[in-house]
């Protein structure tokens, strides 16, 4: 019974977290699994990935409530991420386990690097999310959110869609959703307003997570119970929670969010996976 409340409360605040930064929760749940549940990497890169999916349609539907989700973008990318969610589940089976936590852990810290520049003198949005001038575009979009805010911006579609595509192996092979790797991109090289990205990658990663868990499942690779049963009801939860707070939170502060939760996992994962632990 222990076990299950523990699950049940990873489930909860990975839920909130993820939802409200658009990370779904992949890149917290799998340090998780790997460290306090001592799962092998595949497990628990499918068992991630299967729960990224619920807490993603989850948070998709709380977005979508909020006229925040980006529909359009969230088509084009998820189907350009949908190769490298199915070839990846091949791949980690074959990778051994310290390897593959320098990888992701590397992984992790190149984003939150990159999201650390981007706030000091990289690429401006406008209050209303609009981009700077200079910046190219390709695909104009107007959101009128629920609680009236407008966010009108313009971006490359074919960047986007391409950055998604390797986004898609990336996060099938780490069983995260991607959503840590896609919303900082979209915010800091497409130029979407963060709320917005935020709300349009968790309906992305909803979309890959679920064709990655399918092959991982179709695998062998998820621990049905007591992981997946009992982590489930606490991001379905948590999910609603932390789209509530996104769209009530500065961008500002949803950044910097994010990129501390990026910085403490990725120096855990390259430690662990260094000293062989």
């Amino acid at each position: 019974m222990e076990e299950a409340i523990a699950y049940l409360l990873v489930g909860l605040g990975t839920g909130a977290l993820g939802v409200m930064v658009g990370i779904g929760g992949g890149v917290i749940l799998v340090p998780v699994l790997l460290y306090f549940f001592h799962m092998q990497p595949a497990a628990a890169a499918g068992t991630s990935l299967g729960l990224t999916a619920i807490n993603g349609l989850a948070g998709t539907y709380a977005y979508y409530k909020l006229r925040l989700v980006d529909m359009r973008s969230g088509v084009l990318f998820g189907l350009a991420g949908v190769f490298g969610a199915v070839v990846a589940p091949f791949v980690v089976a074959a990778v051994a386990g310290g390897v593959f936590k320098v990888a992701f852990g590397l992984l992790v810290l190149g984003i939150s690097v990159q999201m650390v520049l981007k706030q000091r003198g990289g690429k401006v949005t406008r209050p209303d999310g609009g981009l700077a001038a200079g910046d190219s575009s390709g695909g104009a979009r107007h959101i009128v959110a629920k609680d009236g805010k407008e966010y009108r911006y313009s971006f490359n579609e074919k960047l986007g869609m391409a950055l998604n595509f390797v986004v898609g192996f990336i996060s099938s092979f780490t069983g995260t959703g991607g959503g840590f790797m896609r919303t900082p991109l979209m915010v800091s090289m497409l130029g979407f307003p963060v709320v917005v990205a935020v709300a349009t990658s968790v309906f992305v990663l909803a979309v890959t997570s679920a064709i990655g868990f399918g092959v991982n499942a179709a695998l062998g690779h998820v621990e049905w119970y007591p992981a997946f049963l009992w982590t489930a009801p606490g991001l379905l939860v948590g999910s609603q929670l932390g789209a509530r707070v996104a769209s009530r939170m500065s961008a500002k502060w949803l950044v910097r969010t994010l990129i501390v939760i990026l910085v403490v996992i990725g120096v855990r994962l390259v430690w662990d996976g260094v000293l062989g632990s």
